[in-house]
């Protein structure tokens, strides 16, 4: 699942770097995503203080973008 993104139904976009993502696995591991991607919200501030700028999510396309956010991190 992790190394083919066939089956991906989001892509997680940092600056120039996309990551294909399954909704599922990040929902099950993350409340934040699990309320992002639910559609109850398009938007969301990252409060963690290691976060920068807001998480924004576009149902139609399935694309989140992170602003702000080196995709170096860890």
């Amino acid at each position: 699942m992790l190394e083919d993104g066939l089956n991906s139904d989001c892509v997680l976009s940092c600056g120039v770097e996309k990551f294909p993502a399954h909704k599922c696995v990040l929902s099950a591991r993350s409340e934040v995503f699990k309320e992002l991607l639910s559609g109850s919200t398009s938007r969301i501030d990252l409060n963690d203080p290691k976060q920068k700028g807001k998480t924004n999510f576009n149902s139609n396309s399935g694309l989140v973008e992170f602003d702000d956010v080196d995709p170096q991190v860890k």
